[in-house]
């Protein structure tokens, strides 16, 4: 049970508070991603921000497609601002947020964000399965279809 007596602040365990200015973050930065499924598939950027947070960077992306993309092929999103810190040796993948994509006038598709070894992308795989959407489910992206997610990261 929290009481004032027995709360410790965030520190090295002695109590000491961390000052709020060590935790300051940069103001939001606008950036523009791409998004592809099997090629550039073009979109209208209705939010692509991002935040740096000592090495946590802290990334919005709202798009709304305007062009098409080619079922069967996975739905990534490009040019991710601040490189990604490189995976742990082994690792095949990376959870790193959560989204969605709503394929519009059907079915929303939630899923998490995850980044492949390159650490160049982000592609979006649905809760409890291996596969990616975009493949698996497999549908093309098309017009006035949204896609959204959040990100946070350790940056290189």
């Amino acid at each position: 049970m929290y009481t004032k007596s027995n709360h410790r602040h965030r520190g090295g365990g002695d109590g000491a508070q961390i000052s709020p200015s060590s935790l300051a973050a940069e103001a939001w930065t606008a950036f523009t991603p791409t998004l592809t499924q099997s090629g550039a598939v073009t979109v209208t950027v209705t939010r692509a921000r991002y935040m740096l947070m000592g090495k946590t960077a802290v990334v919005q992306i709202a798009l709304i497609v305007t062009g098409s993309g080619t079922a069967g092929n996975d739905i990534t999103i490009g040019s991710i601002p601040a490189a990604i810190a490189p995976l742990s040796p082994g690792a095949n993948t990376c959870i790193v947020g959560v989204g969605m994509i709503q394929d519009a006038g059907t079915i929303n598709y939630g899923g998490l964000t995850a980044i492949a070894p390159t650490a160049s992308t982000v592609y979006f795989q649905p809760y409890n399965t291996s596969t990616r959407i975009g493949a698996n489910p497999s549908f093309a992206l098309a017009v006035n279809d949204i896609i959204s997610c959040q990100l946070v990261y350790e940056i290189a």
